[in-house]
């Protein structure tokens, strides 16, 4: 990611919008991180990456598959040049906004406002556009990737007043610390991005299926109605199921939503990689990572535990057929995504 690579100011618009685009949390600066060498599939460079990041004033960047993500580290960097000087300006009064013109300005200024939406697993769309044809497998970049990427996805259809996180459990969350996904999420309730209600609380949300909306259908195939517990949906809105033989979603936990194991087979080592931490004769499934199923199935009816994968490697199958990698057994690697207050 060198010489012919875009700078930040020109990705997310003019330098202008800056401002607007630090207010989300997370830029995604490059598409194509290997754009100098003019190959769509040239995998991201991490020095690189935090290089640009760091010049656009943020605190660094997150390589995953193809795509350079920034972070911001909470004060969106240094403002400078007609942005200072119109904030110097400003009166005291305006420093001290509250209340609902503030948040209304808030709104405008960020162009975000998701009201009640909370919930998504990651859509097929937005897997392959940051991970290729085959998607990203086990490697999410960590978990600290993983909620770099639901913010991304958040971000782009106007939920970026929320900080998005991965419900994912891994052995390592990256500060050598073992982490339950049911920890991550809050206390409820949860909504989609239709308003349709995932739970009330923790006890609703770890049921075999979340214990919300099971009477509104989102999905009717042939002659079987989905209704929206048994068929969750993506940031875009629509019922997982209507890709295809799509339901397996990576978690790494258990039912309750706690760790599976500290075995890294489990996680493909805490969703840093798309090669299997072990090898088990006859390809045992406890080799690989644990599951759930977006849409119950005769292979598990758990939306966070159901089995265990085909393997980390970066795999799409939407047929009802077995293969090697996260989709093994029918899915695109997706994962599912929770906001919270910011």
């Amino acid at each position: 990611m060198t010489g012919n690579c875009p700078r930040f100011p020109n990705v997310n618009g003019t330098s202008s919008s800056r401002r607007t685009a630090v207010a989300a949390g997370l830029l995604c600066l490059a598409t194509v991180a290997g754009c100098a060498d003019d190959d769509a599939t040239a995998p991201c460079d991490q020095d690189a990456c935090n290089q640009l990041c760091w010049s656009a004033g943020l605190a660094g960047g997150i390589c995953i598959g193809i795509t350079c993500s920034c972070i911001d580290d909470g004060d969106g960097g240094t403002d400078t040049g007609a942005d200072a000087d119109a904030e110097a300006d400003l009166p005291a009064e305006a420093e001290a906004e509250t209340g609902t013109d503030a948040d209304a300005e808030a709104e405008a200024d960020t162009g975000c406002y998701s009201g009640n939406f909370n919930f998504f697993v990651t859509s097929l769309e937005f897997i392959q556009s940051v991970g290729g044809a085959e998607g990203l497998g086990g490697n999410l970049g960590g978990v600290a990737g993983a909620d770099a990427l639901c913010q991304q996805a958040a971000d782009a259809v106007g939920a970026c007043d929320k900080r998005w996180v991965a419900f994912l459990c891994a052995s390592d969350d990256g500060t050598g610390h073992a982490v339950d996904a049911v920890d991550r999420v809050g206390t409820g309730p949860w909504y989609d991005v239709n308003g349709y209600l995932v739970a009330n609380d923790l006890a609703g949300l770890v049921q075999e299926r979340p214990d919300g909306d099971d009477t509104t259908v989102v999905w009717t195939e042939g002659w079987n109605d989905w209704v929206f517990t048994d068929c969750l949906t993506t940031e875009l809105g629509n019922c997982n199921h209507t890709y295809g033989d799509s339901h397996d979603t990576l978690t790494g936990c258990r039912q309750n939503g706690r760790l599976y194991g500290s075995d890294p087979a489990y996680t493909c080592n805490n969703w840093t990689t798309t090669t299997n931490p072990r090898s088990c004769a006859g390809g045992h499934a406890e080799c690989f990572p644990a599951i759930g199923h977006t849409w119950p199935a005769m292979s598990g009816q758990g939306w966070i535990f159901s089995h265990n994968a085909g393997g980390c490697q970066a795999n799409i199958n939407l047929t009802d057929r077995f293969e090697t990698g996260v989709g093994g057994h029918g899915g695109y690697g997706g994962w599912y995504c929770f906001g919270l207050p910011r």
